[in-house]
């Protein structure tokens, strides 16, 4: 596949340089590429309600909002986040949001990220991409990698000498961030 063009999954192999101030304190994103879809939130947002849908979801309005608001959110958020956010329209209340989180996550439409000591910071998963993340164990900021993924070569040497398929991996580095160091 040739750079910049969308594969088959509408995925966009083109490296994109940028450096995002994200909204909440506890999440930087400095990338210079890119691991994420390159479609409009509305077509993103279709195709994780249908990938909910094909896993056993019921489609509910609180549904929706949680994922539309984590597809249009600049960064992770916690669950405080996503309940006490303006854009959710259904109303629904923070054990709601809670359960539908933990719903997206044992079926793998989402990824939870953070120290176990703190909140859980919530991402959406998008097929065929993936991001890294480095966190600071002191101040629990999060950080997109900001380098290609060390391990994907290590991955494909993996599934073909074990035969596995459908091999993923998920990386979160710990460590102190530049302010904590």
């Amino acid at each position: 596949m040739e750079l910049g063009r969308l594969d088959e999954t509408g995925y966009n192999s083109l490296f994109a340089f940028s450096c995002i101030a994200q909204n909440s304190d506890r999440y930087i994103m400095h990338s210079d590429h890119s691991h994420a879809p390159v479609l409009d939130a509305a077509t993103l947002i279709s195709q994780a309600m249908e990938r909910a849908r094909v896993s056993g979801l019921r489609r509910t309005k609180a549904l929706e909002d949680v994922i539309r608001i984590l597809i249009e959110a600049s960064g992770p958020l916690t669950l405080g986040d996503l309940a006490e956010s303006k854009e959710l329209k259904s109303g629904a209340d923070k054990a709601t949001v809670y359960r539908l989180l933990m719903k997206l996550e044992e079926r793998g439409l989402i990824r939870r990220l953070g120290l176990h000591d703190r909140s859980a910071y919530y991402v959406m998963i998008y097929p065929g991409a993936h991001n890294d993340f480095l966190i600071c164990t002191k101040c629990g900021v999060i950080e997109a990698l900001d380098i290609a993924c060390p391990v994907e070569a290590l991955e494909k040497k993996i599934a073909k000498q074990s035969g596995f398929s459908k091999l993923y991996h998920e990386l979160e580095f710990f460590g102190l961030c530049p302010k904590c160091g």
